[in-house]
């Protein structure tokens, strides 16, 4: 019989929904040597809907080759009180339902964050005695001290220390998204044959891109956002959360007014896009920056077709270094040069394979993202084209990273 395997994020979702689907496409591929089960939050943080019924305190759907178990929580908006509820009522859930399920699991791997989910998720590894791999998305509650400001004095963030150095002691294994957090889990004293590094990427079967059908709606698209044929089209797909920082692109924008045909489009949802249109409006730039509402994953790339060069948006602080977002993969296969507002690991990553650079309006000079803009729409900084396809598929491919994913869980199993 098949070893089983429970992968455990709040945020997990369905290819149908604008938002990271690592852990479907993981769960696709790991359910050819193994008995998966996926879950997730019956209310979708993206969308701020339910998936199923309000009141649904568990259901479970058939995907592609293994099941998708949904936990009930509240609803909110935004990242006050109902938020914070939403996560502990969400673990809360899911520790009722992973000890209730009749499978025993092989392995369990919670990710993180939120903290409490990969508690909840250790908690029943301990319960049920099988194996416990953390992964690691981003490093809390370090980025609740350095996005939010909150003092390390607060009793919530000394809860979430403990939690933290917990989870890295009890688990068996820890997967790191990026090479900076790999880096930083070993600097916390964890053995570094303990820490794995698995990536995020892209899922090409799921894609299935033909760059060429995409590129037959470019026209179309353009058209219809009214853009010139001689207009440069910087384009942000992506969160629009405080992390974001995308008024980074609205300044620059304002500074390169005179610059008719710079454009740009921010596509996405989050909880700074009203302002974020308010800020356009007020600033008098509706001709020259354009939002678009979030877009279905399966349509995402028929937008970025319109783009001449792409931006990744984030605040430029020191815990962002370590950050490697996923649309950062989807721009690399469409093979325009991107921009990065913060460095690190993600400047490593342009410079490497020759597809962009670094620029940013906090450093280096208030104008320097305003030059570096101008510098990629006219053609001064060259970018490597063409291989955007065989980087993902060299080093980013999704079935690879779950075939590697597979060789770890069999050998810890």
């Amino acid at each position: 019989m098949k070893k089983s395997i429970w992968i455990i994020n709040q945020y997990s979702i369905t290819p149908e929904y604008p938002a990271s689907t690592r852990h479907y496409e993981l769960a696709k591929y790991l359910a050819k040597e193994f008995r998966v089960r996926l879950f997730g939050c019956n209310f979708l943080h993206h969308q701020k809907e339910f998936r199923c019924h309000p009141f649904t305190i568990s259901k479970e759907e058939k995907m592609e080759g293994f099941s998708f178990q949904w936990i009930g929580a509240n609803s909110y908006k935004g990242n006050g009180a109902l938020r914070s509820i939403n996560m502990l009522l969400f673990s809360f859930l899911l520790l009722l339902v992973g000890l209730c399920k009749r499978d025993r699991p092989d392995v369990i791997i919670g990710s993180s964050p939120p903290l409490f989910t990969a508690f909840s998720s250790l908690l029943i590894s301990k319960l049920r005695r099988t194996h416990f791999v953390l992964e690691v998305r981003d490093l809390w509650p370090d980025s609740l001290v350095q996005i939010n400001g909150v003092p390390e004095s607060k009793r919530i963030v000394k809860i979430m220390r403990w939690m933290e150095r917990t989870l890295y002691q009890q688990a068996d294994s820890i997967i790191a998204l990026t090479s900076g957090i790999h880096s930083r889990l070993i600097e916390k004293g964890i053995p570094k044959e303990k820490v794995y590094f698995l990536p995020n990427g892209i899922d090409m079967e799921t894609i299935n891109i033909n760059l060429k059908s995409h590129a037959s709606k470019r026209d179309v698209l353009r058209k219809e956002f009214r853009y010139q044929l001689d207009d440069f089209v910087f384009v942000y797909a992506g969160s629009h959360g405080p992390a974001n920082d995308l008024y980074q692109i609205i300044d620059a924008a304002e500074q390169l007014k005179e610059e008719n045909h710079l454009k740009f489009l921010l596509i996405g949802y989050g909880p700074e896009r009203e302002n974020l249109i308010k800020a356009v409006a007020d600033r008098e730039l509706t001709d020259k920056v354009a939002l678009l509402p979030s877009v279905p994953k399966d349509q995402i790339n028929d937008y970025l077709t319109m783009a001449d060069a792409f931006i990744i948006c984030l605040k430029n602080i020191p815990l962002f270094k370590d950050a490697l977002p996923n649309k950062l993969f989807d721009y690399i296969l469409h093979d325009k040069p991107i921009i990065s507002t913060v460095d690190g690991e993600i400047e490593k990553v342009l410079t490497t394979y020759k597809i962009g650079m670094y620029g940013s309006l906090s450093e280096r000079g208030n104008h320097h993202l305003v030059n570096v803009l101008k510098a990629v729409a006219n053609h001064q900084i060259h970018c490597e084209s063409g291989q955007g396809l065989e980087i993902i598929q060299m080093h980013f491919s999704r079935e690879k990273q779950a075939r590697q994913l597979a060789e770890w869980l069999h050998q810890l199993s």
